[in-house]
């Protein structure tokens, strides 16, 4: 199994994406609206989109953050993982996301890439402008 991977640049500090990718109040806005913390004490956050729903156990070393896919409705994810590397670089944020666990030849593999980019993009554009345009707000970017 491979990993999707994407590169981009936020115009904010480091401790801020960090806390937009750890935290509830900020993964509402820029991921999904719809997020359970099904356990405080181990991290783990249950995300929702529909009828499908995901549960990650969070963990984060240094500047290295991951959503390890614990249990999910949509078996594929059960396994994978999605991790957050964050460098500061100029005054912005370097972040290096990787998507683990797929066949890079695979329809869902085109698929999964296309969304982790959607909702990156949407990352930015929250921690740059405010806008909220996670799964379920208003200007969701379909």
């Amino acid at each position: 199994m491979d990993s999707i991977r994407h590169i981009l640049h936020i115009n904010r500090h480091s401790n801020d994406v960090k806390s937009a990718i750890l935290e509830k109040n900020h993964l509402i806005n820029w991921y999904t609206n719809d997020i359970n913390i099904k356990d405080v004490e181990s991290n783990k956050l249950e995300f929702k989109f529909g009828d499908i729903s995901a549960t990650a156990l969070i963990t984060m070393d240094a500047n290295v953050i991951e959503w390890k896919y614990i249990d999910s409705t949509f078996e594929i994810l059960i396994g994978n993982s999605l991790t957050f590397t964050l460098e500061e670089k100029e005054d912005k944020t370097r972040v290096l996301a990787e998507q683990n666990g797929f066949d890079l030849e695979s329809d869902m593999c085109a698929n999964f890439n296309f969304s982790l980019g959607k909702y990156l993009e949407s990352l930015r554009q929250y921690l740059q402008y405010g806008k909220k345009e996670g799964w379920g707000c208003e200007d969701y970017r379909s």
